[in-house]
């Protein structure tokens, strides 16, 4: 009886016998649903970069997991905490809408970029004001306590509440680094310095991406 691999030995093998990860992917994966749950295992597993790998493969390959919108909002959640670009993060948002018009999840998340980038272009107050009133929905609200949190650490708004809404975040959302980043400067900045180690600790535990772990331990250092 053959045992159907993860999504990370697939990846894996693929690597070593030089295949394309998307020829064994629609091998090993024909049914969308399976597919799905593999991705979505890498996403919430905190394996950005092979889950945003396997989407874009399943994506260049046309594999039917194409047709689900759920599958281009986990698209926009990877692209959004792995550092992708506003422009990316939208297509996928409305390819899921051209999909399901109807989609609220997909709404939401676009109406929460839009509040985002009125902070970016200096609209303070209605940008914050957009931001809230998300949170009195139940969807992205991680992601809303994060824009949240990011504009008042960084525009010199109370710290209190920056602190506030960068923890209620994780408290959502463990393994969001975006979030755990400006917490651990935000205690930094506070002087707190045992939180501000534990929250730089983290970062460590939590970026797969090594490259950024030099910086992590200059702020280790200096505290």
């Amino acid at each position: 009886m053959s045992i159907r691999k993860s999504a990370r030995q697939l990846l894996d093998i693929g690597e070593e016998k030089q295949l394309t990860t998307t020829s064994l992917f629609i091998k090993n994966h024909a049914n969308a649903d399976q597919l799905f749950r593999q991705i979505e295992g890498l996403y919430q597993s905190g394996q950005l970069a092979e889950a945003r790998k396997v989407i874009e493969c399943v994506i260049d390959s046309y594999h039917q997991l194409i047709q689900s919108a759920d599958f281009f909002i986990l698209y926009a959640q990877v692209l959004f905490e792995d550092l992708g670009t506003q422009k990316e993060i939208t297509a996928a948002l409305l390819q899921a809408l051209f999909i399901d018009p109807e989609n609220k999840k997909a709404t939401d998340f676009l109406q929460l970029l839009k509040h985002a980038e009125d902070l970016q272009d200096g609209l303070y107050t209605q940008g914050e004001e957009g931001l809230r009133e998300l949170l009195n929905r139940e969807v992205w609200k991680a992601y809303t306590y994060y824009y949240l949190g990011h504009h008042l650490l960084w525009k010199n708004g109370p710290e209190n509440e920056a602190v506030s809404f960068l923890e209620r975040s994780l408290e959502l959302k463990p393994r969001f680094l975006k979030a755990q980043l400006d917490l651990a400067y935000a205690y930094k900045k506070g002087q707190l310095v045992h939180k501000a180690h534990g929250a730089f600790t983290k970062c460590l535990e939590i970026d797969a991406n090594e490259s950024n772990h030099n910086l992590y331990r200059r702020h280790l250092q200096s505290l």
